[in-house]
């Protein structure tokens, strides 16, 4: 790898609570818990969680920005990273989102890069 941003949107560091289930189907979830952000872009997350989470499980996220709540209806689990301490490092993909949990991600984003270019 040569190190480059493979995103395709701007990530800025994001530190809050996520609760997050794993879809089982379209009607069911198993609850796994809460999780605290690293950081967030448009397209997808970085969290810390405590129980593993297997790559490509599709997730619910429930995660409060800058005081607005945004709900992800489907994320997908690309990158599962096991830490020392126990606990897990996941990046996870938007998958489904409403407008409205999009829009309140994207001015989070735009916020803080407005606030590193000041």
């Amino acid at each position: 790898m040569s190190g480059e941003e493979r995103r395709g949107s701007p990530r800025v560091a994001a530190r809050c609570l996520v609760g997050y289930a794993r879809r089982l189907d379209v009607k069911r979830f198993a609850l796994l818990g809460v999780g605290t952000t690293i950081d967030v872009s448009e397209t997808g997350i970085r969290l810390i969680v405590h129980e593993a989470v297997l790559d490509r499980s599709r997730l619910e996220l429930q995660l409060v920005l800058g005081g607005r709540p945004a709900r992800i209806e489907e994320a997908r689990v690309v990158r599962v990273k096991a830490l020392q301490n126990g606990l897990y490092e996941i990046g996870a993909r938007f998958d489904q989102a409403s407008r409205k949990a999009r829009a309140t991600i994207a001015e989070y984003v735009e916020d803080h890069l407005a606030r590193r270019a000041a």
